[in-house]
């Protein structure tokens, strides 16, 4: 498929950034973290951490984490569940709650000895952002949310994804097919000529290891409960930068007002033509609005 109207962007990393790229060992299994920072000297910002939305990895910020990386450390975290770290037993991690995911992305940086951090996230990733940032509020020196699942329960979701709680487990995990995921990845764009065959890959092939659809099915399911942490967000005091593509079928624009009216510290940014995810579409506009420098 074409990607010309998308903004370049390098999936490499620059000769001089280090990459610690690894699997970290936490209690309830291993987490996947895209560690990487330019030399010490380079260093002007506290660590930025990345999180993924439903049905992504961190390979969503593929495009923004070179440019991220000229100065400062950059960290993008696999949710547990999801891209190359493990799938703990929803039983067991209290079915992938947000306040279990915030938890398990501050036992990761615990891991990694970062103290205090900026953290984005994106859709999903976004409200685990926000609860960990309303929980943790000394360990985030700033936060991004982009097109986060914050004032709705109900997506405009397609096929098998749109009826996915009703199914129950086994009947999800049995009828998901690849149409699936690529027909939501081609709605979160604002066209769907901009998805790259190979990225659609990358997710689906992620998806489909063991225990990834399980892990998929628990995080939908938790979709309702996002109305119950309003409080949350309405706690969240850490200077906050709200991002949403002004094409954005997946979150309608309209919200981002609506959240900024709950937020104390909040700011509005619109990204004129692009869709529910401006890490793919519009790297190099992101970035910037993420602290990249010029």
């Amino acid at each position: 498929m074409s990607t010309a109207a998308v903004e370049p962007g390098a999936p490499w990393l620059p000769a001089h950034v280090t990459d610690a790229t690894r699997l970290v060992p936490l209690p309830f299994g291993r987490v996947f973290v895209c560690d990487v920072q330019p030399p010490a000297a380079r260093i002007r910002k506290p660590p930025l951490v990345l999180l993924h939305g439903l049905f992504l990895t961190h390979h969503a910020y593929a495009r923004v984490i070179p440019q991220l990386a000229a100065d400062r450390r950059v960290i993008a975290i696999d949710l547990p569940g999801a891209g190359d770290s493990d799938r703990p037993n929803a039983a067991e991690v209290d079915e992938y709650s947000f306040e279990w995911l915030a938890s398990a992305v501050e036992q990761t940086l615990d891991a990694l000895d970062v103290p205090v951090c900026a953290i984005a996230g994106h859709d999903f990733g976004g409200t685990v952002a926000a609860v960990f940032a309303s929980t943790r509020p000394e360990r985030v020196s700033e936060v991004f949310l982009i097109s986060p699942l914050a004032l709705t329960v109900s997506l405009p979701l397609q096929g098998t994804l749109a009826v996915a709680p009703s199914l129950g487990l086994e009947v999800f995990r049995r009828a998901l097919r690849r149409a699936d995921l690529v027909r939501f990845l081609e709605q979160s764009l604002s066209t769907a000529a901009l998805l790259d065959e190979g990225d659609a890959h990358v997710f689906w092939d992620r998806l489909c290891r063991w225990g990834g659809r399980e892990a998929a099915y628990a995080m939908l399911v938790q979709l309702p409960s996002v109305v119950r942490l309003r409080d949350r967000f309405a706690a969240l005091k850490v200077p906050s930068t709200l991002i949403w593509g002004d094409r954005d079928a997946i979150v309608p624009p309209e919200q981002a007002p609506r959240l900024a009216a709950l937020l104390p510290a909040a700011r509005e940014v619109l990204i004129d033509g692009c869709g529910h995810n401006p890490a793919y579409e519009r790297p190099a506009e992101l970035a910037r609005l993420l602290g990249a420098p010029a």
